[in-house]
C-alpha cells in the first residue's frame, strides 16, 4: 500500500550514466559529462556483472563474476589507487551460485574501512529457490568472514536484488526482495521488500518489512541523505500498477512507502528494471524506466522532503536498458 506525495524539483546539475545502452547512448553521456576514457580493469575477458564502490579517499573498489576454464565461477575484487590496480582477491569461489544478468553480486565500503560483499546461492532444487550470502573483509579483501544469511525464513524461495550500504560506525545495512510468501502454504504469491543490519560479528539487527507487496524482480536502490537513508524500488499495487516508491529511514524507524511520481503504469508482469537514486545533502534524485501512452521513456525527478513538485527533471527516449543517476561534483 503506497501513498502519493509531491516533490519540488531542485536546481542541481545532474547526469545519467548508461550501463547498457542503445547505439547513441555513449554520445549522450559524453555530451553531459565530457569525453570518456576507457579504463582497463583486471577482470579477464570471460567476466561479467561488475559492481563499483568508492572509498572516502577516492580509491575505486571493483567486484565482478569470473567464469573459469573449468566452467566454475568466482566472485572477485580489486582496488585502484593512484592509477594502479592492486592484486585481485577472491571473495568466494566454487559455490552453487544463482547467476543471472539482472541480480548479481556487489561490493560496498563500510564506515570503518571494511569491505562487504554479497552473492546469491541456490537453496534446494527449485528453479527460483535461492538466497543471499553476505561476507565482510577487514584487510582489503585478502580474507573474508563466513557467509551470513540475512533472511531468517529458511524457505526455498527467491531472495535477491540486494542494496548494500554502510550503517553506523561498523555495521552493514541492506534491503532486498524477499519471496518467502510464495513458499508458505495458503499464502499469496507476493514479493516483499525487507531490510536488516548485520553487525561485525554477523548478528542480525533491526529486521523490518519495508513493503508487503512489491514488483517481483526489479532492482532495489539506496542512498544516504543528511536526515537518513532512502530506499527506492518498484511497487506493485493490487491492480498491477507498478510505479516507483521510496521509503525513508528516520529515528523512529522506516516511513511508509511514498510514490516518487504518479505514473500509473499498469503492467501485469515484471519489467526487470528498477530505479536508480543519487543524493546530495537532503536532495534526492531518482531515475527510472516507465511506459507512458505506449511510449517507452526514462524519467527522473529531483526532490526535497516535504516540498512541492514543479515538474519532471528529465523525460526522454528511446529507452536504454539500465541507467544510473548521479550528482556532478563540480557544480
Amino acid at each position: 500500500m503506497t501513498a502519493t506525495n509531491r516533490w519540488r524539483t531542485a536546481g542541481f546539475a545532474t547526469a545519467f550514466v548508461v550501463s547498457a545502452a542503445c547505439s547513441h547512448g555513449a554520445r549522450a553521456v559524453e555530451s553531459t559529462l565530457g569525453s570518456l576514457t576507457p579504463l582497463t580493469t583486471p577482470a579477464p575477458a570471460a567476466s561479467n556483472t561488475p559492481s563499483l564502490a568508492v572509498r572516502a579517499d577516492g580509491t575505486l573498489v571493483l567486484s565482478w563474476t569470473e567464469r573459469r576454464a573449468d566452467s566454475s565461477y568466482a566472485v572477485r575484487v580489486a582496488e585502484r589507487r593512484n592509477g594502479t590496480w592492486d592484486s585481485t582477491q577472491t571473495i568466494s569461489e566454487a559455490r552453487p551460485y544463482f547467476a543471472n544478468w539482472a541480480d548479481f553480486p556487489a561490493v560496498s565500503v563500510l564506515n570503518d574501512g571494511a569491505l562487504a560483499a554479497h552473492w546469491l546461492e541456490r537453496d534446494g532444487n527449485g528453479k527460483y529457490a535461492y538466497g543471499i550470502r553476505v561476507v565482510r573483509s577487514a584487510d582489503r579483501g585478502r580474507t573474508w568472514s563466513s557467509p551470513v544469511i540475512p533472511h531468517t525464513d529458511a524457505l526455498p524461495a527467491e531472495h535477491g536484488f540486494v542494496a548494500l550500504w554502510p550503517q553506523g560506525a561498523d555495521g552493514l545495512g541492506l534491503a532486498w526482495l524477499d519471496g518467502r510468501k510464495s513458499a508458505m502454504p495458503d499464502s499469496t504469491r507476493e514479493m516483499t521488500v525487507r531490510t536488516a543490519v548485520i553487525a561485525p560479528d554477523g548478528s542480525l539487527h533491526d529486521e523490518a518489512i519495508l513493503d508487503a507487496r512489491s514488483c517481483d524482480c526489479c532492482q532495489v536502490a539506496s542512498a544516504a541523505t543528511a536526515q537518513g537513508r532512502v530506499v527506492v524500488y518498484r511497487d506493485r499495487s493490487p491492480v498491477e500498477i507498478r510505479d516507483i516508491v521510496a521509503v525513508r529511514q528516520t529515528a523512529g524507524g522506516w516511513s511508509a512507502p511514498v510514490k516518487v511520481h504518479d505514473d500509473q503504469w499498469y503492467y501485469p508482469g515484471c519489467p526487470v528494471n528498477g530505479p536508480s537514486v543519487a543524493t546530495r545533502g537532503d536532495t534526492v534524485m531518482v531515475a527510472w524506466f516507465v511506459v507512458s501512452y505506449l511510449v517507452m521513456l526514462w524519467r527522473s525527478v529531483t526532490f526535497e522532503p516535504g516540498a512541492t513538485l514543479l515538474g519532471l527533471g528529465v523525460e526522454f527516449g528511446p529507452p536504454m536498458l539500465l541507467i544510473a543517476a548521479l550528482f556532478m561534483s563540480n557544480v
